[in-house]
């Protein structure tokens, strides 16, 4: 758990979301809408895992989290249970919650599975998307490559999710989606590891433009291996990234840990 600092509160904040063009915005803010406390604590909990704020392995500290959420206790509990739940946190003996670590066998399977989820979805947006929805993937992976070009590693993530979220509403099937955005949240932290080594985030661009591309020319079956062939080859290079760092000599520095920013309270459940 990393010390110092003010770990923000949970604010609502007004306004449009900015588009991919725009300053990056500040991934800790919370738009206006329906959606309860809970809610919004297991999404900036699963957002500061995924985005590697925190590690595997890190304890998460209910105590600290309660002050620099401005939250209950017990609101930190259920969000700990829905996150163990999606496979992110587990319960240690003595320790309590900490960032779910997982092997190098675990990570193969979850890649394998991926790719099977993920082709379904291109077969099902091939088949089922929109015309609109069909050219906001191909926006999408077009600003996802321009992020990945600039390094900027806070708007690469937004990119990602942004792509993967288009990518997953249109398959038009909530299973689908459900199973493919919880894959990519466990994977999420090698993902990172992997824009380190060299090639790889320009074979990635391009090969997730393929996707789009052959979604864009409604061919199911090209649009399902182009899917394929993207996670595996993600799946090559984070296995590698994984043994590397296991051998102690990973491809690259790991990047500082980053505290997640402090933003002023707008009420709490206490």
């Amino acid at each position: 758990m990393h010390g110092g600092g003010s770990l923000p509160r949970i604010v609502r904040q007004s306004g449009n979301p900015t588009s991919m063009n725009a300053p990056t915005r500040d991934w800790l803010k919370i738009d206006d809408g329906p959606v309860t406390l809970r809610a919004l604590i297991v999404q900036k909990l699963r957002m500061a895992i995924t985005r590697g704020h925190f590690s595997p392995g890190d304890r998460l500290i209910e105590r600290e989290l309660c002050e620099r959420l401005d939250v209950s206790r017990a609101s930190v509990r259920e969000a700990f249970r829905q996150l163990e739940a999606e496979g992110l946190v587990e319960v240690v003996t003595y320790r309590g919650p900490v960032v779910r670590t997982i092997s190098q066998q675990e990570a193969g399977e979850l890649y394998d599975l991926r790719a099977g989820v993920e082709a379904l979805c291109a077969r099902y947006f091939a088949e089922r998307g929109t015309d609109a929805e069909t050219l906001a993937l191909e926006r999408a992976a077009e600003a996802l490559g321009v992020a990945l070009r600039r390094g900027d590693r806070e708007r690469v993530f937004e990119a990602k999710s942004t792509y993967y979220e288009i990518f997953t509403d249109g398959c038009h099937s909530a299973s689908v989606k459900a199973t493919a955005m919880q894959l990519i949240a466990r994977l999420s932290y090698l993902w990172s590891t992997s824009l380190q080594v060299a090639g790889r985030a320009d074979q990635g661009s391009a090969e997730l433009k393929a996707v789009a591309g052959a979604i864009r020319q409604r061919d199911p079956a090209a649009a399902e291996e182009a899917a394929r062939t993207y996670v595996m080859h993600a799946r090559a290079t984070g296995l590698a990234a994984m043994a590397a760092q296991a051998a102690g000599h990973a491809p690259g520095k790991k990047p500082a840990r980053r505290h997640l920013r402090a933003v002023e309270a707008k009420g709490s459940d206490r």
